[in-house]
C-alpha cells in the first residue's frame, strides 16, 4: 500500500485547481458568447455548507457543481457534498456527473 505525501496531496491540489479555473473559464466565456451574464465561485471545502449560504446571500438563482461519483462505503462515511447542497440550497442545483473516469 502507498501513503501519499504532503507534497503529493498538494501537487493534486494544485492540479485539481488549475484543471476547475479551466472549466470555470470556458464556461465563463461559452455564457459570454451567448449573451449570458453569469458569475462563477471555486469552492473546495466545506462545500456543503458554503454553497447554500452563499446563494442565499449572494442571490443567486441556480447552482452548477460537479459530482464525483462517490460510492459504497466510501459514500457512507464521507456523504456526498452534491447531495448535501442539493438538500440545503434555497435554489435549483443541476449536478453534472463526472463519468470520465
Amino acid at each position: 500500500m502507498t501513503t501519499a505525501t504532503r507534497g503529493d496531496a498538494r501537487e493534486r491540489y494544485l492540479e485539481t485547481t488549475v484543471s476547475v479555473e479551466q472549466v470555470v473559464a470556458d464556461a465563463e466565456s461559452l455564457a459570454s458568447e451567448s449573451g449570458l451574464v453569469i458569475e462563477t465561485d471555486v469552492a473546495f471545502w466545506p462545500s456543503s455548507c458554503v454553497v447554500p449560504d452563499d446563494a442565499e446571500e449572494h442571490r443567486v438563482e441556480h447552482i452548477v457543481m460537479g459530482d464525483h461519483g462517490t460510492t459504497g462505503s466510501e459514500r457512507m462515511v464521507l456523504g456526498s457534498v452534491a447531495e448535501m447542497v442539493v438538500a440545503r440550497s434555497p435554489v435549483t442545483v443541476t449536478v453534472v456527473r463526472d463519468d470520465l473516469d
